[in-house]
């Protein structure tokens, strides 16, 4: 499970960007707390949880063994007091999934919870699309940010394989898990 905690990808909503219409925080709360009902989901489902993070490689609490209630419990602490971070260039969380799929030489699933991107962050994720099956990313900080909105970057996912879901403030996480696996199932 990739987390987006770019400062970045959450800016905050200000005067001196009067066209931005994403709302940082809020959004990279719904994302926080949409990565803890995919952690928890996925984990209580029988499935090894990874969390990684994409400003910080990965996460303290490293892979959730299925039917762990304490591993459980270490990621929503984890994740309660994760906060949007500058990129610490040492430690690139994508490189870092890439680089164990390619050692591991296995296709696996990856879902993704991603603030606001643009077409350069978009070409570093599309590489997952082409290796993990299903990837599916929840886009957390959608619409225009700079004078610039992520119509583009949300293309680029598609092409390269991703399924992209919409997590805005009205979305439930039942029907934004429901949207993503019924696209996965379109294809």
């Amino acid at each position: 499970m990739l987390l987006d905690t770019r400062a970045a990808g959450f800016p905050l909503h200000s005067d001196s960007d009067p066209d931005a219409d994403v709302d940082g925080d809020r959004a990279f709360e719904r994302a926080v707390s949409f990565a803890a009902s995919i952690g928890v989901h996925l984990q209580r489902g029988g499935y090894s949880v990874q969390l990684v993070e994409t400003a910080g490689g990965s996460a303290g609490a490293g892979a959730l063994p299925p039917g762990d209630s304490a591993a459980e419990g270490d990621l929503l602490l984890h994740l309660a007091e994760v906060r949007p971070a500058a990129v610490d260039p040492e430690r690139d969380g994508v490189q870092e999934v890439l680089s164990d799929l390619r050692r591991s030489r296995r296709a696996v699933p990856v879902h993704a919870v991603l603030g606001h991107l643009d077409e350069h962050e978009a070409h570093r994720l599309a590489g997952l699309g082409a290796a993990c099956r299903p990837a599916v990313a929840f886009l957390a900080a959608t619409g225009r940010v700079g004078g610039r909105d992520d119509a583009e970057a949300q293309r680029i996912l598609r092409d390269a394989g991703w399924h992209t879901v919409v997590l805005d403030e009205v979305t439930r996480p039942a029907d934004a898990w429901r949207a993503g696996r019924t696209e996965e199932m379109a294809r």
